[in-house]
């Protein structure tokens, strides 16, 4: 629940320190301080919802509240910012939420105070004048500043989009590449499986033959010589088979 109070002489001090009461006379101050409400707000306690009536102006002494719709957060606002001070001219309904982040310290002007104020002359009058001026070139400021921040995020996005039309070019150049070494590997393993095989048949035939040899041949020098040959054929062929063996490992058919 919201909590109010009468510590005048806490909204006073704040008054004297807080920026935008710097125009104003001490008398001044201790009239606002006067006709001003200390208010308190518990972490997740809401000091107005969207739609209601505004009829107030607020100043954060202490803690941190939120402006928000629903689930959607426009801005957080923090010890020394105000809000609403439209408010004491006009009754529009309030286009956001605020709701306490933690323990929060407001000071409350309504407009019916506000209204009393004013009739306490014109000096008063122009001072809250001065303040809605300084008040207002504050907000052109920050507006400048976001301008300013909003065309750096443009020119950010800018590079963006250029980099990433620089790195799809560049996936589609190792696409390319890709597609061109499987060629090339494919075609490498049709050359090895062509050779490995034209070089099986033969070499299968000529161990027959020194086979056969070897049966019929008595003299041992001859026989030394067909065992040297057929020793020979025999490490070529182990040779072609494991060649045949890994590209058949490497095109992923082995069963």
């Amino acid at each position: 629940m919201k909590k109010y109070n009468n510590d005048t002489d806490k909204i006073l001090a704040f008054l004297r320190s807080y920026y935008l009461f710097e125009a104003f006379s001490e008398k001044q101050r201790e009239q606002i301080a006067s006709h001003a409400t200390h208010l308190s707000l518990e972490v997740g306690e809401t000091l107005f919802d969207q739609g209601s009536l505004g009829d107030s102006f607020y100043i954060i002494i202490e803690g941190t509240v939120k402006v928000h719709i629903g689930p959607h957060i426009f801005s957080t606002m923090r010890a020394g910012d105000s809000f609403g001070e439209l408010s004491l001219l006009d009754n529009q309904t309030r286009s956001a939420s605020v709701t306490a982040i933690e323990k929060t310290e407001l000071i409350e002007l309504f407009k019916d105070e506000f209204n009393r104020l004013l009739g306490t002359g014109t000096e008063f009058a122009q001072a809250m004048l001065r303040l809605m001026v300084k008040r207002n070139r504050t907000m052109n400021l920050l507006e400048n500043q976001l301008a300013e921040s909003h065309e750096k995020i443009l020119l950010q996005n800018d590079e963006i989009e250029q980099r990433n039309e620089e790195l799809k070019i560049q996936q589609e150049s190792l696409k390319k590449l890709n597609q061109e070494l499987l060629n090339l590997n494919a075609e490498k393993n049709n050359i090895i499986d062509l050779v490995a095989h034209d070089l099986r048949n033969p070499l299968t035939s000529s161990l027959c033959m020194t086979e056969m040899l070897l049966s019929q041949t008595e003299t041992t020098d001859q026989c030394e010589a067909i065992e040297l040959i057929h020793s020979s054929l025999t490490r070529m062929k182990d040779i072609v088979n494991q060649v045949l063996n890994i590209e058949v490992i490497e095109s992923g058919k082995l069963n």
